[in-house]
């Protein structure tokens, strides 16, 4: 620095701060931020390049507050609060409760208004001259809340604004009102009231016992006396509210009114019952007479909750106890609870006396009893034969179909087929039927089994006898199922059909008959029976066929098949492919080779011609292509060397050729046996190589002529061999550049096939690679031809 720091510009001090003397913006002479010390809350600074704090900061004016650091304008003071001298908040100073300000900028307590009468002011209140005092409340002069004074116990007060308790209502008879009531509240049902200023429901009086008191807000005892008396089939206790509310409970009645209590309720006599609030033998609710098929005893609360017991009835009202209910008589029952007897006794029982149900008594098994009414067991009939009696039964069962009895007293059904005996029906014995003639009625079941006639059986348990059966034959009466199997066997020659009494029906020719048999059967393909009476078919002999049924063979195997022993059919085996057979032959072996230029598919009789564009090697099985490169023009070749390598010029792209398939195209040439017509393998042709030229069909690429020169590999024309240049000369044909220079002496004007294409004249010169002569220069000379130089 070359001037001192007090040579700089100073800054003034700004409003609501104060600077001691030689503060600088970032310095440390002073504890204030920035060397600036601010005016503190409850100040307020509005000049500026104040030294001092007494000079630069003044106490906030009253009616004003200054709540921050630092203030330049004092702010106004809100309504409802005062501000005095150096207030340091809006809400440091509230009007209190009892008080308001109703406009901003007071400075003092006094300043605050005091509530006036019917009104109250809560704390800092602002809203004009206070909040109206609601009903059941009196305000008075500075009232703080709007509960601060309630109307006292027994008054009430429905208006707003009140000022004093001169404004609350005494409260009327019939009703009570508490501390801060807006009107009366009535004296709940089962009390009264004939005071006025009652302040509590505790104020009310009970209802006394042996009256009701139904409505809220009553207030005379003597006409609650003379009008609320409690009713016949009631009690009321003190404090009732309805005349119904304390009915006397069932098996109780009550025949007097004013009853207090529920020991004055009456105990329902017996032969009777009694409902809720039963009055006496009359009125509204009387008592009832107990229920017929039922007897009621003392306190009964319902006619039917003692039924009769089973095995009784009661046709009469008013009973007393059990003994009341009569015995239900024989031949009947009674299902009890019933004042009538309930029916008679169920067929297939009996009903002694007492009875309880239809069916409680069944008939035994092996009896019956039709009717009804039945008095005792003695009065079940024994089940007749044919039939059988379940117990309960109403009627006898008829056997089953497959089962019999010809004892009487039969208990049970029985099996058919497990051998059940007596006293069961017994199962039907093999050899013999037994069916019943119907389903209904006595006498109708089968009594004694009928045996089978003779082309019948049966089986144990059999309804009808059955035809015997196929295979089978049954030559006597009560053939069984077992005896039919075990030695009635059809015999081997011989067939059975269903019913068959005797045996005597022969197999015919072209079938044949096992043991058993029940028909004849067809001798299967690949066999034959010439013969009746036979029990197997002969095997087909080999070269031979046999269909189903054959009595003979029935004909020869055909050509390009074989036949072995059993065949089916005269193309049952085909000669495998590759070889043939000109008439059928017995085995595969017998099947010749295929000849060579000929080829045999699968079942060949006569080998077939090997065409052009093909071969055909010995046991050919099919036509084999020319491979491609070749063709033929000849039927019946028999290898593939047979077929003709394609033509120089040609090429031959396809398999089985008869013919080449077109000329080597041009840029290429093609050699014997090309593939394609642009070949590039250098066996069977190539690309035409450089230094020559290759036209469409060649063999073999043609060269340049002498004196040009070609540098490229494709050419298709003359045309594309270039003239020598100048200079040069290019002494052989297919050549493919230019490098030898004419000889010195000469020159080569283009085109030249040897080095001296043309003399250098005299008076000239011409030295190598000389594209025309060179005279000789003044002062020289030259007499002579082909000179290099001039002397």
């Amino acid at each position: 620095t070359t001037l001192p720091t007090s040579a700089l510009p100073g800054y003034a001090c700004p409003a609501g701060y104060w600077c001691p003397r030689g503060t600088w913006e970032s310095g440390l002479i002073t504890d204030c931020p920035n060397g600036r010390c601010p005016c503190p809350a409850g100040y307020f600074g509005d000049i500026t390049g104040a030294e001092t704090k007494l000079s630069g900061c003044d106490p906030c004016p009253e009616r004003f507050y200054c709540d921050t650091e630092a203030t330049t304008t004092p702010l106004d003071c809100p309504k409802g609060w005062y501000c005095p001298r150096g207030t340091t908040s809006a809400y440091e100073n509230p009007c209190p409760a009892g008080t308001y300000g109703y406009n901003g900028s007071l400075s003092a307590l006094s300043e605050c208004f005091d509530c006036p009468p019917g009104r109250y002011c809560s704390e800092a209140y602002s809203g004009g001259d206070g909040n109206i005092c609601p009903p059941g409340h009196y305000c008075p002069h500075r009232t703080q809340n709007a509960f601060q004074y309630p109307c006292p116990a027994g008054t009430y007060s429905n208006l707003w604004g009140a000022y004093g308790v001169e404004n609350c209502t005494t409260c009327v008879a019939g009703s009570y009102c508490p501390q801060g009531s807006t009107g009366p509240l009535t004296c709940p049902a089962g009390t009264y009231s004939p005071l006025s200023g009652v302040g509590e429901v505790t104020g009310c009086i009970e209802c006394p016992a042996g009256y009701y008191c139904p409505n809220n807000g009553l207030t005379n005892l003597a006409t609650i006396l003379s009008t609320y008396r409690c009713p016949e089939g009631h009690y009321c206790p003190a404090r009732t509210e309805y005349s119904t509310a304390n009915p006397c409970p069932p098996g109780t009645y009550q025949p007097y009114q004013n009853k207090t209590n529920i020991n004055d309720c009456l105990v329902c006599p017996a032969g009777y019952w009694c409902d809720w609030r039963t009055t006496s033998d009359t009125g509204s609710t009387p008592k009832q007479a107990c229920v017929a098929g039922h007897y009621c005893p003392e306190k009964s609360s319902s006619g039917t909750i003692f039924p009769c017991p089973p095995g009784t009835y009661n046709p009469h009202t008013n009973g007393t106890a059990e003994y009341d209910c009569i015995y239900c008589p024989v031949g009947k029952y009674c299902e009890g609870g019933k004042p009538y007897i309930s029916g008679d006794c169920e067929p297939g029982h009996y009903c002694p006396e007492g009875t309880n149900s239809t069916n409680l008594f069944p008939c035994p098994a092996g009896s019956y009893w039709p009717y009804t009414n039945g008095t005792g067991q003695s009065d079940c009939l024994t089940c007749p034969v044919g039939t059988y009696c379940l117990e309960a039964s109403s009627y006898p069962t008829n056997c089953t179909h497959g089962t019999y009895n010809n004892q009487p007293g039969a208990t049970m059904e029985g099996s058919r087929f497990n051998g059940t005996v007596w006293p069961s029906c017994t199962s039907c014995p093999a050899g013999f039927e037994c069916h019943s003639w119907a389903l209904g009625g006595l006498g109708n079941g089968t009594v004694d089994p009928t045996p089978c006639q003779s082309g019948y059986y049966s089986a144990m348990g059999e309804e009808d006898c059955k035809p015997c059966e196929a295979g089978f034959y049954c030559p006597r009466a009560a053939v069984s199922n077992q005896s039919m199997y075990d030695s009635y066997t059809c015999p081997e020659g011989y067939f059975c059909p269903s019913g068959t009494a005797a045996y005597s029906l022969q197999c015919q020719a072209g079938a044949y008959c096992p043991a058993g048999s029940g028909e004849p059967t067809r001798c299967p393909p690949g066999t034959y029976q010439p013969s009746t009476g036979q029990s197997s078919c002969f095997t087909c002999p080999a070269g031979f066929y046999c269909t189903e049924g054959a009595s003979n063979m029935t004909g020869p195997c055909d050509p390009g098949y074989y036949c072995q022993a059993g065949s089916t059919g005269a193309n049952s085996a085909p000669c495998p492919a590759g070889t043939f057979s000109v008439t059928g032959t017995k085995i595969e072996g017998n099947c010749s080779e295929c000849t060579g230029g000929y080829y045999c598919p699968v079942a060949t009789a006569t080998p077939i011609e090997c065409p052009q564009g093909h071969y055909c090697p010995p046991g050919a099985t099919w036509k084999n292509p020319c491979p491609l490169g070749t063709y033929s023009n000849q039927t019946k070749n028999i290898y593939s060397s047979n077929c003709t390598l394609c033509d120089g010029g040609r090429f031959c792209d396809s398999l089985g050729l008869t013919a080449v398939a077109g000329l080597c195209a041009a840029g290429h040439y093609c050699s014997h046996g090309a593939r394609e017509a642009n070949p590039f393998d250098g066996l069977t042709g190539n690309l035409c190589p450089s230094g020559h030229y290759c036209a469409e069909g060649v063999e073999a690429a043609a060269k340049c002529p002498s004196g040009t020169y070609n540098p490229v590999n494709g050419s298709k024309t003359i045309t594309a061999c270039q003239a020598c240049p100048a200079g040069y000369y290019c002494g052989e044909a297919g050549q493919t550049t230019f490098s030898t220079c004419c000889e010195p002496g000469f020159y080569c004007t283009g085109g030249a096939s040897h080095p001296r294409q043309y003399h250098s004249p005299a008076g000239y010169y011409s030295e190598g690679c000389a594209e025309d002569p060179t005279p000789c220069p003044l002062g020289y000379w030259n007499p002579y031809l082909n000179q290099s130089v001039c002397q």
